[in-house]
């Protein structure tokens, strides 16, 4: 009994605590309910009731929902066939106005489509529906996610009297300009077609007599050479327009060109002997090659017509490129070649201890070569003396033979242009001429003249360069301490003299020393000398 005595007591303490902690701190307690509940359509419109096959109608609707949300809605149309295949979702645009889009066109019937029923759904997917009680019955039924109602004001009616297929225009364009009727770079085709009933369906294309295809958009093309480009549009009344063509060019590739290199003589290495012919051969696929430019060593471009020749020497260097009749230009080639025509060059210098004279050297002469080639260089020079051998020249040569020599030489280059063989004369006379001379007297025409006339015959001769000249140098008195000048007339020194008078003494005997010289071509002398007496007075004897 005590126990339980003691524990009521207990219990009345614990209410009487809670109930107190009530009222010092109390606290409030908040539960969100479930949404069981579905949208509402407060409003539904459709743009209108008749339409043609092919058409789209839009639909509008007003729908809420106080707890998560509208979703969605669903209206189910029933074709003219009796089937339920048309199906809108009617989705949010804006602050609740809902809108979908009957395609009439999609299914294909004329007649009068009906609504079967309409679903409505929330965000957690809470339905409510409404039937038709027009296709349905049960005009007025309602429960909670359902109701049956009338919905015979948006019947629509479809019939197909659209028998005017579309206008379908095209527009080409490029990222390259045009160049006459040719394009360079790929062709974007833009379509539109316009059908003002039940709109247009579908365009299709083809290419070139190709497969038809349906334009999505954007059509690129880049099909090189002439095109047909076909196109026609269908719309939703099936309407097939009449198939259209447009014709475009199309070349993006620049021209292909090549070159040959001729010569009327044999390439020797990388050398040409002879002016070189350039034959350009442009290749263009499109357009075809409109023109073939050049320019040799960095020159003028010029227009190739025909073959291109070049006759420089050296190193050449050309540059060619072509254009066809869209724009497109190749870029510029090179070719290189060289060209050597002409043979090597070479001169000779003669030198001597002794100088020259007429031509002829009195000593030994030294013979260099000299040779010249600008362009693939010597290769050999050559030389013979007098119709010798032929020796190859490596350095300076000394002709010593008297008498007139003849020299030949030539060079070749490294491909094989020869010089036409030259030549030259030395002419060498180391000896000197020989010299004899007599002298006579002859009588004085007067019997009281004291001067004798004396006459020289001279003789002087050269084996190799001939006597050039001989000349009187002196006449002297002998003894020459006794002499004078004035004991000689007509004597012309430095001449070739052989007449002059000596001065004689009477009755006695003079002396006197006559001097000749004789010189030969190259320059070599000698002189002789004689004594002869003179008598005075000789005619007496």
């Amino acid at each position: 009994m005590k126990s339980e005595k003691a524990t009521k007591k207990i219990f009345i303490q614990v209410l009487t605590l809670l109930f107190i902690f009530s009222f010092m701190a109390p606290v409030k307690h908040s539960f969100a309910a479930p949404d069981v509940t579905p949208p509402t359509l407060k409003k539904l419109t459709i743009a209108k009731n008749k339409a043609s096959l092919g058409e789209s109608l839009d639909m509008f609707a007003e729908l809420t929902d106080d707890a998560s949300g509208v979703e969605g809605m669903t209206v189910y149309y029933k074709t003219p066939d009796g089937k339920i295949d048309a199906r809108i979702f009617v989705e949010n645009t804006v602050w609740k106005v809902y809108q979908g889009r009957f395609f009439v066109g999609k299914y294909g019937f004329e007649g009068i489509y009906k609504i079967d029923h309409i679903s409505i759904y929330d965000k957690k997917f809470n339905y409510y529906t409404i039937y038709n009680s027009e296709v349905r019955g049960s005009e007025g039924e309602k429960g909670k996610d359902y109701e049956y109602k009338n919905m015979g004001q948006y019947d629509v009616e479809v019939s197909d009297d659209d028998k005017t297929a579309p206008v379908t225009s095209t527009t080409l364009t490029s990222k390259k300009p045009k160049l006459g009727d040719w394009y360079t770079s790929n062709i974007v085709v833009s379509f539109n077609a316009i059908d003002e009933q039940s709109k247009v369906k579908q365009i299709d294309y083809r290419l070139n007599n190709g497969e038809w295809k349906q334009y999505f958009n954007y059509l690129e093309l880049g099909n090189e050479g002439s095109n047909t480009l076909e196109y026609r549009s269908i719309d939703n009344a099936g309407n097939i327009e009449e198939t259209k063509s447009i014709n475009f060019k199309l070349d993006k590739t620049a021209p292909k060109t090549n070159v040959t290199l001729k010569s009327s003589k044999p390439k020797r290495g990388d050398w040409y002997t002879s002016d070189v012919t350039l034959t350009f051969n442009a290749t263009d696929a499109h357009s075809k090659v409109k023109e073939t430019t050049y320019r040799v060593n960095g020159g003028k471009w010029m227009q190739a017509k025909g073959t291109v020749q070049v006759t420089t020497e050296g190193s050449n260097t050309v540059e060619y490129k072509s254009a066809d009749n869209a724009g497109n230009v190749d870029a510029s080639k090179v070719i290189k070649f060289k060209i050597d025509k002409n043979a090597p060059v070479t001169t000779n210098t003669l030198k001597s201890s002794k100088a020259k004279e007429n031509d002829w050297y009195k000593g030994d002469v030294t013979v260099s070569l000299g040779k010249v080639d600008n362009f693939s260089r010597v290769k050999e020079t050559s030389y013979r003396v007098n119709t010798g051998k032929w020796v190859p020249y490596t350095k300076s040569f000394v002709v010593k033979n008297e008498g007139t020599n003849t020299v030949e030489y030539n060079s070749i280059d490294n491909v094989g242009n020869t010089e036409k063989v030259k030549s030259i004369k030395v002419k060498i006379d180391k000896s000197n001429p020989t010299l004899t001379f007599t002298l006579q007297q002859t009588k004085s025409a007067s019997k009281s003249q004291q001067w004798v006339p004396v006459k020289a015959t001279v003789t002087a001769k050269d084996k190799v360069s001939g006597v050039n000249s001989f000349e009187l140098v002196s006449i002297v008195p002998v003894p020459e301490k006794v002499s004078k000048q004035t004991d000689v007339k007509d004597a012309s020194y430095g001449k070739s003299d052989t007449t002059f008078s000596l001065k004689a003494e009477s009755n006695k005997t003079r002396s006197y020393k006559v001097t000749y010289k004789v010189k030969d071509k190259a320059g070599n002398y000698v002189t002789a000398y004689k004594t002869i007496a003179v008598k005075y007075n000789l005619s007496k004897k």
